[in-house]
């Protein structure tokens, strides 16, 4: 597990406060392609047009492009204003900690091996100069070491030149890599994450070739909204335990983002009834590799109508311990933490998904230094 860490004193003037929520999932966007352009190392910089391949929206999408309207700064993109998000997500919602995973228009990965690697770099520097750092005045984001999937020695040297930074807690990949991430030709990304204690995160991403499925390519945001996301992650899953991926590198722990999580149950279920007759390359059964290497973020989580509905898909799923909180902002499906997760779960239950999971698994402190967003005190978590 990766040792606890801080970075860096804010203005709180020494006051700590506890954490109690940590969302593991917002989305913060630069002003304008150009504060990922002007980063990219040459020859790719002074290209003609190479803003364009950052900007690819294959699909209509009705949900005012997937933001909070009330989330949109004057003069930039959703999710580009430090203030307004600091307002919203950390003073109003009450989150103590978040963190960063950049995707979206700005984000895409990339077919072209060598210009995703610059892209990856682009978008750490990126976040590292703006978001975690002179955006902030407070030590309240963390960040993910984004890397190109499809360039595994670039991706190597990324999560290398970025894993001793305290700020970055985890690296992120795109659910499109060319092949289901138990193939071994990805073990070098695993191998080096792990090294350095670092989980990997795997969320969708745009771009068409990320619309391809068994069946075809998506065609209606509907579609990639409502079994896009968790059938790529649970491909990835299967295929990491069968593979024996965990067996390889004991240490890796995967974050499956955006994914759902009432559908691993069944799945998982079903690899287990099989496991004897149908064999694979890992040691164990499929449901045994979870608690220690696999968690899953909140949302969108699936909301049966039945609390009781509900509270059999969260036993079934083991959510108490594989369940970490994420209010996605600033999309239009954000989930705001007084509300998220209903009080009949119970407080043990509900402190190990708003905090403890996210906490033990990323090695993330217990306290914090107060600062400015604590004039407002976190909203008590209520009842749907």
């Amino acid at each position: 597990m990766k040792p606890e860490t801080d970075n860096g004193s804010a203005n709180g003037g020494g006051h700590e406060v506890d954490i109690r929520i940590i969302d593991i999932d917002v989305h913060f966007k630069p002003a304008n392609a150009f504060a990922l352009t002007d980063r990219l190392p040459e020859p790719w910089r002074s290209r003609t047009n190479i803003h364009r391949a950052l900007t690819k929206a294959p699909l209509y999408n009705p949900y005012t492009g997937a933001m909070r309207l009330d989330a949109k700064p004057e003069g930039g993109p959703t999710g580009s204003d430090p203030s307004l998000a600091g307002r919203q997500l950390l003073q109003e919602a009450g989150v103590d900690l978040a963190i960063n995973i950049p995707v979206g228009e700005y984000f895409c990965p990339l077919v072209e091996p060598d210009l995703n690697a610059a892209l990856s770099s682009a978008v750490n520097e990126w976040q590292a100069a703006t978001w975690l750092g002179d955006f902030k005045g407070h030590t309240r984001y963390r960040g993910s070491i984004s890397v190109a999937a499809n360039n595994v020695p670039a991706a190597v040297r990324e999560i290398e030149k970025w894993a001793g930074d305290p700020r970055f807690v985890q690296v992120l990949v795109p659910h499109h890599a060319g092949a289901p991430y138990g193939s071994p030709q990805f073990d070098p990304i695993w191998a080096a994450a792990s090294k350095h204690g670092l989980p990997v995160a795997i969320h969708s991403n745009v771009g068409l070739e990320q619309y391809m499925t068994p069946v075809g390519l998506i065609q209606r945001y509907p579609e990639y909204n409502g079994i896009g996301h968790p059938l790529f992650l649970a491909h990835h899953l299967v295929s990491l335990i069968t593979y024996g991926s965990f067996d390889r590198f004991p240490q890796l722990r995967i974050v499956m983002v955006e994914g759902g999580f009432s559908l691993y149950g069944p799945v998982i279920s079903r690899l287990d009834r099989a496991w004897e007759a149908l064999g694979g390359e890992n040691k164990g059964l499929p449901s045994d590799y979870l608690r220690d290497h696999v968690r899953f973020s909140s949302q969108p989580v699936e909301e049966p109508d039945s609390f009781d509905d509900l509270a059999r898909m969260w036993a079934w799923g083991d959510a108490s311990h594989l369940l970490m909180f994420s209010t996605d902002y600033p999309h239009w499906d954000f989930d705001d933490p007084a509300r998220a997760i209903s009080p009949r779960f119970g407080d043990a239950t509900r402190r190990r998904v708003y905090l403890e999971n996210a906490r033990e698994f990323y090695g993330l402190p217990g306290k914090r230094p107060a600062d400015e967003f604590d004039a407002r005190p976190a909203p008590a978590a209520a009842s749907h």
